[in-house]
């Protein structure tokens, strides 16, 4: 196993507890539960805790359509994203993955000795690579915009016909207004879904996730997992199988503040001469571009250094000339934020 450092970790741990405007929070803070349906009794989690795994299966399998067999929990996102590249390791001798991407995703693969090439492939590029896989976080970490359908349609195609391995972290789908919310997923063995209770449900100190995949793979995936976490926290599964029972709710939370903080967003970008953005259709997040050369890491290191504004620069998605903004923060402090560092970027 190669050497394995993820700056956007180290950037953010360095600098969330002296910033004034935290404009990297991706996910809602962890909520008071009870206000949502949620309980968290420990006596009452004694009385299910024998079935607490069960449940959270049941639970993903039930909001997305999945069979109980097709569900694997994971240690939050990331030990998601860990697995299915530790299941892929061999099993793929190239790994497409296009940039701006989140950074576990192309370091992960690179750590563990998979060749990765950074950008997306043509079909007939597919076609002509041997043992090739695709990985992408659906919708985009960091622009929030879902993939092409067109191109989605035909690398599914592909999957299907055994020419191409595909894995996609969906943990930004939650926020979508469907119900269920959608997914990739379709059972066929080629193809690989993650996704956390973290960013949608604010449940990052539970540490739960989930994998989806087909057949033989959930079990060589759950074999991998017996090395790493073994089983999952019972009593973090029981409150996050509760939490995806009680999606409604958490939505009526999230939407008026989302909708009111993009709009901001939204008129903030494109006041501006210098920014451009592809405004994304739900989420927390959205990927600022600018003109000039600074780098986008000296800009946020100035940001902070000036204002206190704490943004990820595009070099933690390799990519360069933009950044991250995320917006699950009150409305005031993004409106705030934003001002600060619009005189930064100027």
């Amino acid at each position: 196993m190669k050497d394995l450092n993820v700056d956007i970790f180290t950037w953010i741990r360095k600098n969330i507890a002296s910033c004034r405007y935290n404009l990297v929070g991706s996910g809602f803070n962890e909520p008071v539960l009870e206000k949502f349906g949620i309980d968290l009794s420990y006596d009452s989690y004694r009385k299910d805790s024998k079935d607490a795994p069960s449940m959270f299966k049941r639970a993903v399998a039930d909001l997305y359509g999945l069979e109980e067999e097709n569900v694997i929990s994971t240690a939050g996102g990331t030990g998601g994203i860990f697995l299915a590249n530790a299941y892929l390791q061999g099993r793929v001798k190239k790994m497409f993955i296009p940039a701006p991407e989140y950074e576990p995703m192309y370091r992960v693969p690179e750590s563990l000795g998979i060749k990765v090439d950074y950008r997306t492939p043509s079909i007939d590029e597919i076609r002509k690579s041997e043992d090739s896989g695709f990985e992408f976080t659906n919708p985009n970490n960091p622009k929030g915009t879902m993939i092409d359908k067109d191109y989605l349609n035909s690398i599914l195609e592909e999957a299907d016909q055994g020419t191409l391995k595909i894995y996609s972290d969906e943990t930004f789908r939650a926020f979508s207004n469907e119900n269920p919310p959608g997914s990739i997923f379709n059972g066929n063995e080629n193809v690989i879904v993650s996704n956390t209770m973290t960013k949608f449900y604010g449940l990052g100190s539970f540490r739960v996730g989930w994998i989806a995949a087909g057949g033989k793979v959930s079990q060589e995936i759950g074999r991998i997992k017996d090395l790493v976490t073994a089983e999952n926290s019972g009593y973090s599964l029981w409150v996050a199988s509760q939490a995806l029972k009680n999606r409604k709710k958490f939505q009526e939370y999230a939407r008026p503040l989302l909708d009111k903080n993009r709009s901001i967003l939204k008129e903030f970008v494109e006041s501006r001469n210098d920014l451009t953005w592809i405004n994304p259709e739900f989420g927390s997040i959205a990927y600022i571009e600018y003109k000039g050369k600074t780098s986008s890491l000296d800009i946020a290191k100035k940001a902070m250094e000036m204002e206190k504004v704490l943004i990820v620069p595009g070099e933690y998605f390799n990519h360069n000339h933009g950044f991250r903004i995320c917006y699950t923060c009150t409305s005031d402090v993004l409106k705030e934020g934003l001002e600060k560092l619009g005189k930064v970027i100027s």
